[in-house]
């Protein structure tokens, strides 16, 4: 096994670890939820904290990865890097939290069908925080603080569970706590990444325009593909909370959530991958993301033939009265997988190419497939056919890009045939992983060894 490989295994396993915990603390927080609100409140619940991932995503992620691609080849750059995240943080939050604000009351009548005026409240406290600790997460990846990014993470994610557990014991019913939980966790997430950027890490300001506009030319087109991919994402489950009861929200909500964790194991392999994809030879570079994601797709592949045959049976008597989540959980599970490939791929496409136009053009055409077949879909359908329909789109997104790299010279074959290589690879994670839970060896072990 070659060193790189063995190397992203190392870093993958301990990535995996932090992840798996958080999942299992987000599971919990959604088990909670789903017992204490049922099928309209957790519907209601979806839809909100579903925007603040549109909003947050839409510019965040296009300059996160834009300050990845720098911090990666010219860390010291962190002070200028740290100056353009505050800037754009306050710009972007100024316009979005007045426009919560001022226009909560004409959303929850025309677009946001079930959801109480004041809840969106929530969601414009919220934003400033979550878009702030998205730019600094961006920032750590590109100089490989994946410690960091994950401990961040998994602050969230507790006191989420804390917040939700705390809502749940004072009033199961009340959803506007449950949101201010949500909202919670974003807050204390940026709180804490400022605290240790400026008395940690004592960043300072450093202004240069010409970088300024740089940063920003590139991040932007990076950025119309997050709001593509954002919207596609959760645009299944504003059609059927529009054109369905709060319930079938609920339903959906819960199927796609369920849906996403299996994301989990792609973003570990992608941050542990990012800097050497981003920083290597073309060659090289491609070799290594040919690897992330045939291990990808293989690590997932049986987890969704198990959960998808097993659902009708297991996920009613997790989530009781969730049985319509059953069918849309079986058709989305499938198609999360390839987009988990893509996920991975797009990184090297970005990162690597420098061709952020390509992922972005693939996911409006993604987007726009979604919105023609929800439309067409959900009143014969359902909620099923707003699965389907997502499910279809999701797929294209890893689908698109296949010739595109046949025109770079990339063969297709890399990405599906698995090779000794990558046998060698799951050994050296679970060897990894082991090694994780066991404990430190004594002085005396060390010298007998």
């Amino acid at each position: 096994m070659d060193r790189p490989a063995f190397a992203l295994a190392r870093d993958t396993a301990s990535i995996l670890l932090t992840q798996g915990l958080i999942f299992a603390l987000q599971l919990l927080a959604l088990w909670l939820v789903a017992v204490g609100w049922g099928e309209a409140g957790t519907g209601a619940f979806g839809v909100v904290t579903s925007l603040q991932v549109v909003f947050q995503g839409a510019f965040s992620l296009g300059l996160a990865y834009a300050n990845t691609c720098f911090a990666a080849r010219d860390p010291s750059r962190r002070d200028e890097l740290h100056t353009t995240t505050v800037v754009v943080t306050v710009a972007v939050s100024a316009v979005v939290v007045t426009g919560l604000v001022l226009g909560r009351h004409w959303l929850s009548v025309t677009v946001l069908r079930h959801v109480e005026p004041d809840w969106l409240l929530t969601v414009a406290a919220g934003f400033p925080f979550a878009l702030y600790a998205a730019f600094v997460t961006g920032l750590w990846v590109g100089e490989e603080r994946i410690g960091r990014l994950n401990r961040l993470e998994l602050l969230r994610a507790a006191v989420f569970l804390a917040g939700v557990l705390l809502a749940f014991s004072l009033a199961p019913g009340n959803v506007l706590l449950a949101l201010w939980a949500w909202a919670g966790s974003f807050i204390a997430a940026g709180l804490v990444a400022a605290a240790v950027l400026w008395g940690w890490d004592r960043v300072g300001w450093a202004w240069r325009p010409r970088r300024f506009v740089e940063a920003l030319r590139f991040s932007l087109v990076a950025y119309l593909g997050d709001v593509a991919s954002n919207i596609h994402q959760w645009f299944g489950l504003f059609v059927v909370n529009n054109y369905l009861e709060s319930a079938a929200a609920g339903a959906y909500y819960l199927a796609l959530r369920i849906a996403s964790y299996f994301w989990v194991l792609a973003a570990a392999v992608r941050r542990a991958g990012a800097r050497r994809v981003i920083g290597s030879p073309q060659a090289p570079s491609w070799n290594l993301v040919a690897a992330m994601t045939r291990v990808t797709l293989w690590a997932l592949l049986l987890p969704t033939i198990a959960v998808v045959l097993s659902a009708p049976w297991v996920v009613p008597a997790i989530f009781r009265g969730f049985a319509g989540s059953v069918r849309p959980l079986q058709l989305l599970l499938p198609a999360c997988v390839l987009v988990s490939c893509a996920i991975v791929l797009g990184y090297y496409v970005i990162g690597n190419r420098g061709r952020p136009g390509v992922v972005t053009a693939i996911a409006w055409v993604g987007l726009g497939t979604n919105v023609v077949l929800s439309f067409a879909l959900v009143r014969p359908l359902g909620v099923t056919g707003v699965a389907l329909a997502s499910a279809v789109s999701y797929s294209l997104a890893f689908l698109l890009l296949l010739p595109v790299f046949r025109r770079w010279g990339h063969p297709l074959a890399d990405l599906f045939i698995p090779g000794r290589e990558d046998l060698a690879y799951f050994r050296a994670l679970g060897g990894h992983l082991r090694n994780l839970f066991r404990p430190p060896a004594s002085d005396g072990e060390k010298r007998a060894g």
